[in-house]
């Protein structure tokens, strides 16, 4: 995977964050370019990429700091992220493959590759969760789910395998509801056309 093509990608992330897994995309590229990188160094650079997130967590700096020490954490698990005894984060093979594939997917805005099916998710998730329910609208939005309501979210993009490892990793099982749609009103269908697919 050249550093050149990975760079590009980063500095287009500044100006156009990608629709899917952009903040993830921008850890990994951020510890990619840099070979080796302090894990408090990579919360600043990931921001300063996905400028978009700073309007969602405008309430508190602990979320920011929360939600990518999680998002670190789980690449991590993952195996894509490995972090020495130091504190030092740096790619896996596995994350290099993984980053190759999703730098790939951002040219894939061809509605005639759509399989014609709206995701959407409905949730209510109390107040006293409202932690859990900050963190997964960020979800959501970094897996490509556009917001209608407050509690209401769709996506073009197949997510199943997500939303379960949400519900169960947030144990918010009967909170979240999540479903296909082949048909949803015309007039919407334009406008979401228009945002997803150029």
């Amino acid at each position: 995977m050249a550093k050149q093509s990975l760079k590009k990608t980063y500095h287009r992330l500044r100006i156009d964050p990608v629709k899917r897994n952009y903040l993830t995309q921008a850890i990994m590229i951020s510890v990619y370019i840099a070979g080796t990188m302090a894990i408090i160094a990579i919360a600043p650079k990931a921001l300063e990429l996905v400028k978009p997130l700073k309007r969602i967590w405008k309430r508190s700096q602990n979320q920011q700091k929360y939600y990518i020490s999680k998002k670190i954490k789980d690449l991590i698990k993952k195996d894509l992220l490995v972090i020495d005894k130091n504190g030092n984060v740096s790619i896996t093979a596995t994350g290099e493959n993984f980053l190759a594939k999703e730098t790939k997917k951002e040219n894939i805005n061809n509605k005639a590759d759509w399989d014609g099916k709206w995701r959407v998710i409905i949730f209510d998730i109390k107040e006293r969760e409202r932690r859990k329910r900050d963190y997964f609208r960020i979800e959501l939005q970094e897996s490509g789910f556009i917001k209608l309501q407050n509690s209401v979210w769709i996506s073009p993009f197949p997510n199943d395998d997500l939303i379960e490892l949400l519900k169960q990793d947030l144990r918010l099982q009967s909170e979240i509801i999540y479903f296909e749609a082949t048909k949803i009103p015309e007039e919407l269908e334009k406008i979401l056309s228009r945002t997803f697919f150029h």
